[in-house]
């Protein structure tokens, strides 16, 4: 059964106007249409029960929260964050619902309108620890570090010890403060450490040149650090709301970061027959056939994903991936022009700015290359191999003073990196700093890291 059903959205912009006390549901503006025909029936009459409620009761900015936090957690972005503004328009003194606008505007990429979202929570709320601790992270994101430290030090006075320190710890190493950073992670009993805490401690242990320490540290990442979380009662609260299809697709997609592909690919196949056009399903069907080695089903489905959300940059991501992995005639172009695509709905992915720099490099565009690394490097300062292919760059431009103090970066932030150790003694021999050079060549023997020269010439 379809049932087509609307909702008021907010007249002000997303990040821009101060909600009046008097607000009054006439003052939201025009209805937005959702179509509850594209999610299980199930799903679709409770959605429906919940904006009857909030028909009943119009002055009623819980109903008008939860039914956002519903629509959200089913897969209804732009629904939900206008009946958060109709939420936080009727009830100024509620945090949630800004919060919640604040984690969707972050979500997509845009910073600073989810810290005008996060400052009215606060304002709301300044006893919140995880406010604090994503306006520490998304401010350290925008480089702006002094700020960042004083909010993930108000998370730590809230009680978020754990999470505030892992946060102090990134600002130490941005500041060139390896030291301060072990200190704060000795906090994390051994038993307690997450990957990422692994993970900063490396890379202080590097930056302080205590080589088998940072290996210790890293060995222990175990495939992939992810990111420091936390407890965060607010977002808890939205799981209640799930249905049927998101509880099944969030199960899903932990199948699919195992090795369960082939098994999970033909119910991805079958719930897609009912939810077409589905974004997290699409998204889930095409990593499925990705794994399983179906390349032209997984492209089918990308770009049908892109026809229905034609503004959702991992699309873009995923089809640029594609096209990386083939080596056909105009497929590096393909790549880099939906790599542009994501970057322009999304600039916060590093990923993307770090392969189209690549591509720039592979064109001989190396200033533009370069460009598109450092804006990759300002996201993630810790990547080694964005350093490392910096360096290349400034290698095949036989700038050897810059193309050293790249590899220098990338061996200190991996230390068990091996093309960049031998890049590195190539680049000191070719500056004329033959000591160093060997010197350098002796570590990487001594850490298992020697490659052969041809494999790493500029």
């Amino acid at each position: 059964m379809k049932r087509i059903v609307a909702f008021a959205l907010a007249a002000c912009a997303a990040a821009a106007c101060s909600p009046p006390r008097d607000a009054s549901p006439a003052a939201a503006g025009p209805l937005p249409v959702v179509d509850l025909g594209a999610v299980d029936a199930e799903i679709g009459e409770r959605l429906a029960d919940m904006l009857d409620a909030v028909r009943q009761v119009p002055r009623d900015a819980s109903r008008r929260g939860e039914l956002g936090m519903a629509l959200e957690v089913n897969g209804f972005a732009e629904a939900a964050m206008a009946s958060y503004r109709q939420a936080a328009l009727l009830d100024v003194e509620e945090p949630r619902w800004p919060y919640y606008q604040a984690l969707l505007t972050a979500h997509r990429g845009n910073l600073d309108d989810a810290l005008s979202f996060l400052g009215r929570s606060i304002e709301r709320d300044p006893g919140y620890a995880p406010a604090w601790l994503w306006r520490g992270t998304w401010l350290l994101d925008l480089d702006q570090v002094e700020e960042a430290s004083a909010a993930f030090a108000r998370a730590r006075v809230l009680g978020a010890a754990a999470a505030a320190a892992a946060g102090l710890a990134r600002v130490a190493l941005r500041e060139g403060k390896p030291q301060q950073a072990l200190d704060l992670l000795a906090s994390f009993a051994a038993e307690e450490r997450h990957p990422y805490v692994h993970k900063l401690r490396g890379e202080a242990y590097a930056r302080l040149g205590q080589i088998d320490a940072a290996r210790a540290a890293l060995a222990k990442v175990d495939g992939g650090a992810g990111s420091f979380s936390w407890p965060d009662a607010r977002s808890e609260r939205k799981k209640r709301f799930e249905g049927s299809l998101s509880a099944k697709l969030a199960k899903l997609r932990e199948q699919l970061l195992g090795s369960g592909a082939a098994e999970v690919l033909p119910v991805l196949e079958e719930l897609r027959e009912r939810h077409p056009h589905h974004q997290g399903l699409l998204g889930a069907l095409g990593e499925a056939y990705r794994q399983t080695g179906r390349r032209e089903q997984e492209l089918a489905v990308l770009r049908h994903g892109l026809e229905h959300h034609p503004d959702y940059y991992a699309f873009h991501l995923n089809i640029a991936d594609h096209y990386l992995r083939r080596d056909g005639s105009g497929d590096k172009y393909r790549a880099q022009a939906h790599l542009d695509k994501a970057i322009a709905l999304n600039p916060e992915v590093d990923w993307a700015h770090a392969q189209r720099g690549l591509l720039l490099a592979e064109r001989g565009r190396l200033d533009a290359a370069i460009a598109s690394f450092e804006a990759a490097l300002a996201l993630d300062p810790a990547n080694a191999t964005v350093h490392y292919y910096a360096g290349m760059v400034e290698a095949a431009r036989r700038r050897w003073p810059e193309a050293i103090a790249r590899f220098q970066r990338a061996v200190a932030r991996d230390p068990g990196f091996a093309l960049a150790h031998a890049a590195l003694d190539r680049a000191l021999m070719e500056a004329g700093r033959h000591d160093e050079g060997k010197r350098t060549l002796k570590a990487a023997k001594r850490l298992g890291a020697l490659v052969a020269e041809e494999e790493v010439a500029p």
